[in-house]
């Protein structure tokens, strides 16, 4: 549920993207409960890059995000495990992790930190199938 008046998530599950943006700090989470807050913050989407899209799909419904900016999606590891290490801080209090999607990752220790994550916070990680080919065929 979301308090507009106070701008902050009040027990709601948490979709949490981990991608490349044109703007905005490296490895902090920001929750973005509005297309204009995720465009103000992190520019427009690079060319290449998903998870600002997907950003975009959730906040179309009406879902807010926690998204994390690394330099280049998929491939910026110490970035994403930066991210990783550092997102129950950026989730809001009392408001359990829904989801967590990183695309384009699919090396295994990204993807089994991850797991981790979601299993501790009872969150479910989202991959696509050429992500999770990448992880199985590792």
């Amino acid at each position: 549920m979301y308090d507009f008046k106070q701008d902050k998530i009040i027990s709601f599950p948490t979709l949490t993207l981990i991608g490349e943006a044109a703007k905005g700090d490296f490895c902090t989470g920001v929750l973005c409960s509005s297309l204009w807050k995720l465009w103000d913050t992190f520019g427009e989407p690079p060319m290449d890059t998903e998870a600002l899209f997907y950003a975009i799909q959730s906040l179309s419904f009406g879902k807010p995000v926690v998204f994390f900016r690394v330099e280049e999606e998929g491939f910026s590891l110490s970035e994403y495990e930066l991210c990783l290490n550092s997102l129950d801080k950026a989730i809001p209090n009392n408001s359990p992790l829904g989801a967590l999607f990183l695309p384009k990752v699919g090396t295994g220790e990204i993807i089994e930190h991850s797991l981790e994550i979601c299993i501790v916070h009872a969150g479910i990680l989202i991959m696509n199938d050429k992500d999770f080919f990448d992880y199985l065929a590792a």
